[in-house]
């Protein structure tokens, strides 16, 4: 009678939330700086009527904003196809003979 695989202990508590928070402050303030850093050159690609303060302003709050969340949905892309690949190695294969 072949054993069952152990089971993960289920991540509980507030842990992993915090860790999350922490994580997507630091994506953020890392991304509003290099977005300052580059925005004079995000607004020369932009027509000259468009490069107004509310724009400006707009553009420095959004970029960094669109910027995480799209580390993230790499991130949670990342971890998902590698969960997938980890359960492949650890189920034997069925062979017929």
């Amino acid at each position: 009678m072949a054993n069952p695989p152990p089971q993960r202990a289920p991540r509980g508590g507030c842990l992993p939330l915090v860790l999350t928070c922490l994580a997507s402050c630091a994506l953020l303030a890392l991304n509003a700086l290099l977005i300052l850093a580059t925005l004079d050159f995000i607004l020369g690609v932009f027509p000259a009527w468009l490069r107004r303060p509310k724009f400006e302003q707009t553009l420095l709050f959004v970029l960094p904003v669109f910027a995480t969340v799209v580390q993230w949905w790499i991130v949670d892309w990342i971890l998902f196809h590698a969960r997938d690949r980890s359960t492949e190695i650890q189920e034997p294969r069925n062979s017929t003979y």
